[in-house]
């Protein structure tokens, strides 16, 4: 894409995603873990479809079931597990509440989570404990102690009254990619559900949900499908278990007809389609870069931060050991912090946007990167740069 780039590890078409992604003059976005930019090829699906459902809206928006079948047979190819187990929903929120609220019904359920979870899961588990009684622990975790010391905590929290385990695929407030598979056969052996939130997952790693009993994603993130698009993947097993979040009309017609499958939720009343049309365009670009090539190329920018930006002191969330995604946490003291609000500073300042590091008492001392592919060395020098001229001693 420029000097900058040292294309000779990478197998990505750089010409290609300087086209998906043109260069927004004065702008430098790093927070696609919040919400990505749009590839110019998803825009073009969305206004094609637009178009196209203005000719017949009511066919389109009610008969036509080819964008939702189209979006689910792309999705099904990309996370390789079977179409009748996914279901696509307007985002990982929605797709948390779904199983939680099936999952934790009575006085007295427990579940148990980290405190590093995403804010979604403690509001839908403070409701269901305000309403229901169900009994919330929050395990503390610190990457900084390993993997051992967090499947160690969490698997000590198992008891007979655990109804649900949630864990994040990558931590959204630490950047930090834990191996969950002796979490997972663990309470697999319990009889315990366990929720993986892959929010993260969709479009920066090779993403596997099957891997996991119960998984939920983001499409608006990594793989910069529309908002208002997201993934649940239930295992056989459990579908069964699951209680609609919504009813349509349809609702029975979709379960006698599909029986055990996920697409007895799929009638949730007037909704966009279009939207669909759009993942399914997110998807196929993804595809035709490739996965793999995608990984590599994000955990090449992440490394090349961590080591840009080293020089200037921060405290990292994660372990410099094994970096396998493409966030990065970091924060400053308040003595080396002149401005009140980092990300609020490098907006105002530099036109550079950056997520807060939430887990820090105060925000502001602090900054999460996305390493997205489409951005470049040239653009982390840049973020660096800004940030040496606004820290003390930077």
């Amino acid at each position: 894409m420029d000097a900058a780039i040292d294309s000779s590890s990478v197998e990505l078409n750089f010409d290609q995603v300087r086209q998906e992604f043109p260069i927004e003059q004065g702008c430098l976005y790093l927070n696609t873990g919040s919400c990505g930019r749009k590839p110019q090829s998803v825009l073009r699906a969305l206004s094609q479809g637009w178009q196209d459902l203005n000719i017949n809206p009511t066919l389109t928006t009610f008969m036509d079931e080819s964008a939702l079948g189209d979006a689910k047979q792309a999705v099904s190819r990309l996370f390789a597990v079977p179409e009748e187990n996914l279901l696509l929903v307007q985002n990982t929120t929605q797709g948390l509440h779904l199983i939680m609220q099936s999952l934790l019904l009575d006085d007295g359920d427990e579940f148990v989570t980290t405190t590093s979870e995403h804010g979604s899961v403690s509001t839908i588990a403070q409701y269901l404990a305000e309403t229901r009684g169900i009994k919330i622990h929050k395990v503390e975790i610190d990457p900084l102690d390993g993997i051992e010391s967090f499947t160690r905590k969490m698997i000590e929290r198992l008891n007979s009254r655990t109804k649900l385990v949630l864990v994040s695929e990558i931590s959204s407030y630490t950047a930090w990619r834990p191996d969950l598979e002796s979490l997972e056969k663990a309470t697999k052996e319990r009889g315990i559900p366990m929720l993986v939130d892959g929010a993260h997952s969709g479009g920066q790693i090779i993403c596997r949900p099957g891997q996991y009993r119960l998984w939920v994603g983001s499409g608006h993130k990594w793989l910069g499908a529309p908002n208002g698009t997201g993934f649940v993947y239930a295992a056989p097993d459990l579908v069964q278990r699951l209680q609609p979040l919504w009813l349509g009309d349809e609702y029975f017609k979709l379960r006698d007809a599909h029986g055990n499958t996920m697409a007895r939720f799929e009638s949730q009343g007037t909704a966009d389609v279009v939207r669909w049309r759009g993942l399914t365009a997110a998807v196929n670009l993804q595809l035709e870069i490739g996965p793999e090539n995608i990984y590599k190329r994000e955990l090449e920018l992440a490394a090349y931060l961590r080591t840009a930006v080293s020089k200037l002191n921060p405290k990292f969330r994660t372990p410099a050991t094994a970096p396998n995604c493409a966030l990065l946490v970091m924060h400053w003291t308040p003595e080396q912090m002149p401005v009140p609000h980092l990300r609020d500073h490098l907006w105002q300042k530099y036109k550079i946007w950056v997520q807060p590091d939430f887990m820090n008492q105060n925000p502001g001392l602090g900054v999460r990167v996305s390493c997205h592919y489409s951005v470049t060395e040239r653009d982390i020098d840049r973020f660096v740069e800004a940030l040496s001229e606004t820290l003390r001693n930077g």
